[in-house]
């Protein structure tokens, strides 16, 4: 038998129904925006007022709201490495997002590692789904702290009253590194060579260049066997047939009686530093005349050199040639030129062919360098060993470099030491694109 309902208790179902939904209309305003916990409340509270006033469940009237987890998270996280250099700018590119739920409040911080010193804090209110941090505050950056220890903090509130902290990240800021002059460090290198009663020397030109490095108080001094590099070319573009002398000219050295091709000649003259083969060269030049020494010079003025003059007239005790005084800067200047110049190929390609000593010595050290040294100790200038080339210096680069001593004669071992300074500090030498036959 089906129940009767009272009147009153009808009024006050029906008023019950009316403050739900009323709550409802509410609670989907977005001037209330109440969230789901507060509707699925409503819900209750006037199912159960419904329920009371008629004793019983009203049927087909249902009340239910999900009530799903808020949610907060920090997408496109800031990285803040664990070590900074002062001055780095690490820009903050973070969104907080939530779910099922509003942001209410954000709050970044950065502050010592205990948290006991603030450094910089700022908190905004708002009521949203996302927020992002980029354009928040140019601060955030951390380009403007002082070298120390700090950690930056992000949190963020809900609006059900959770509160999530999203990142917290511990770092220090470092003093900037000091970089070094790596032209400083070469000069102080090679100042460090030099001692009591002899001097060491270095230039160097980038490729093509005139010498723009310098270092140490030896400047230069005579060419000896260095010369023949511009002396080789010169027969080269002479067409010159060696020849063991014209009558006038007397071979220093000894006996010089081998009869060589200029081919030859300039093999062993570079590869060997073979006297008798330059006197040869020189020889089929014209010897001892202004003529010979003019055709060397030519060689030196198509490679930058504007400055030597070849000697042509000696004391009968040296390869004329070999007295002409060469300054470093000069000779780096003509290397920088050498490898494209006319006539220079076949000389170019023995200097990447040493043998003896000079193979492993000084600038020969050097991968794939292309180098011919010189000693010599007579008067008037003393002992001299000195050598010259282009060497690799990584990237595709190569520099033209000479180097030198008046230490003592052949010595080898001071080249070998300038080539390991020179190693040590490859970023100072000017440089560049290598010539064929070289990879960088």
């Amino acid at each position: 038998m089906q129940q009767k309902v009272k009147p009153l208790r009808v009024l006050a179902a029906g008023l019950s129904l009316c403050l739900a939904l009323a709550g409802l209309m509410a609670a989907d305003s977005p001037a209330w925006a109440v969230e789901p916990v507060a509707k699925k409340a409503w819900l209750e509270k006037a199912s159960t007022l419904a329920a009371s006033s008629f004793g019983q469940s009203v049927p087909g009237l249902t009340f239910a709201a999900a009530g799903k987890a808020c949610k907060l998270t920090l997408t496109g996280r800031t990285q803040v490495p664990s070590q900074l250099t002062h001055g780095t700018s690490v820009p903050v590119t973070g969104t907080i997002k939530a779910a099922n739920c509003r942001i209410t409040k954000v709050t970044a911080k950065i502050t010592s590692p205990g948290g006991s010193k603030t450094y910089y804090s700022r908190s905004i209110v708002l009521k949203s789904k996302s927020f992002s941090l980029k354009p928040w505050d140019n601060r955030l950056n951390f380009s403007w702290l002082s070298p120390g220890a700090y950690k930056f903090t992000v949190t963020a509130k809900s609006s059900r009253g959770k509160t999530k902290t999203l990142q917290s990240v511990a770092f220090v800021v470092q003093p900037p590194a000091v970089v070094a002059d790596p032209v400083a460090a070469l000069q102080a290198a090679i100042a460090a060579l030099e001692g009591p009663g002899y001097q060491v020397g270095l230039a160097a030109a980038a490729m093509g260049e005139s010498a723009s490095l310098s270092a140490g108080s030896w400047s230069g001094g005579e060419a000896w066997s260095t010369i023949k590099v511009p002396l080789a070319v010169a027969a080269v573009r002479a067409k010159a047939t060696p020849s063991r002398g014209n009558g006038k000219d007397k071979f220093p050295y000894g006996a010089c009686t081998k009869k060589l091709t200029r081919a030859k000649a300039i093999e062993v003259a570079i590869r060997d530093s073979d006297n008798c083969a330059a006197w040869q060269l020189w020889e089929g030049l014209g010897g001892d005349a202004i003529t010979t020494a003019a055709a060397v010079d030519k060689v030196l003025l198509s490679g930058g050199d504007n400055a030597t003059a070849v000697v042509s007239f000696g004391n009968g005790k040296r390869l004329t040639s070999g007295l002409t005084i060469w300054q470093l800067t000069d000779q780096a200047t003509f290397a920088s030129h050498l490898p494209v110049m006319t006539g220079a190929s076949q000389v170019w390609l023995e200097m990447g062919r040493i043998r003896g000593t000079s193979a492993v010595s000084g600038l020969s050290k050097f991968a794939r360098a292309h180098t011919k040294i010189g000693v010599g100790a007579a008067a008037p200038g003393g002992p001299v060993t000195r050598q010259f080339g282009i060497i690799p210096v990584g990237n595709g680069l190569c520099s033209a470099v000479a180097i030198g001593t008046n230490r003592r004669s052949s010595d080898y071992e001071m080249m070998t030491k300038i080539a390991q300074a020179i190693r040590a500090n490859l970023a100072a030498l000017p440089a560049g694109p290598c010539p064929a036959g070289i990879y960088g």
